[in-house]
């Protein structure tokens, strides 16, 4: 993973440090949601990845013990709202949505892909109107009014959870361009390329029309998001989150 996000992170949080050295809080397992299918960010079967390994580091620093809880990256709002789980990861406040958000602990780098031999000119958001774009579920949500008047409700246009299905289709011809967090992007193709599956990696064009998705933990409980805000803040400082990243090769 590029410096890039964990730099914009740190922009973003650092003022959390001076907000104290930390807060008393006793020991206790944290139930927290993660979406089924970001890898490398999460790998459900390995307990693993980069962002739980973030927010595990966080919270051991406060002297709890993470549990994960894995649900399509759909269900996690309502996961959250049934009260199943103590926190909710990779979220974004919504108006009217309770529970207490932390600063951003993790930065997705969204952009659009297309094939190379296509030779599409993608300078902007707006260009993608009239490509078939198959995107990530909740995309129209997320990236913003620009881009859903360029894409929502066009021809053609998907959101899916399946993210090796994005690279599958766009390689089959089946649709001009995905949006796609690009590290997420560029696992699924290891996965082509290693798998028994009839698309196979091709020569792409990254488009970077977005600017990156800082996301935030929701939690249930104020004092544990003041404390965890801390443990961010911290461990940012300290590049530890460069450091995750770059055991699993970003």
């Amino acid at each position: 993973m590029s410096a890039y996000p964990f730099r914009w992170l740190q922009a973003a949080i650092c003022a959390a440090v001076l907000l104290g050295c930390g807060l008393p809080a006793v020991a206790r397992e944290v139930r927290v949601a993660f979406a089924t299918t970001v890898e490398p960010f999460v790998f459900p079967r390995r307990n693993s990845g980069i962002e739980i390994e973030i927010v595990r580091t966080a919270l051991q620093r406060m002297g709890h013990e993470l549990v994960p809880v894995y649900v399509p990256a759909a269900r996690l709002g309502h996961e959250f709202e049934r009260k199943a789980v103590d926190a909710a990861a990779t979220s974004l406040p919504e108006p009217g949505a309770s529970g207490f958000y932390s600063e951003p602990y993790i930065a997705y780098e969204n952009v659009a892909v297309t094939l190379a031999a296509r030779k599409f000119r993608l300078g902007q958001i707006g260009d993608l109107a009239g490509l078939r774009v198959v995107a990530f579920q909740r995309a129209s949500q997320y990236l913003g009014d620009e881009y859903r008047r360029a894409v929502y409700q066009r021809p053609g246009y998907q959101e899916i959870g399946d993210h090796l299905a994005q690279n599958r289709l766009l390689y089959r011809g089946a649709a001009d361009a995905i949006v796609i967090e690009r590290h997420i992007f560029e696992y699924q193709d290891r996965l082509l390329a290693a798998g028994k599956f009839s698309e196979k990696p091709q020569q792409v064009a990254i488009h970077k029309l977005f600017t990156p998705i800082g996301y935030r933990m929701r939690f249930q409980d104020q004092t544990l998001r003041d404390a965890f805000d801390l443990e961010i803040a911290a461990i940012t400082q300290l590049g530890i989150p460069e450091a995750i990243a770059r055991k699993y090769g970003y």
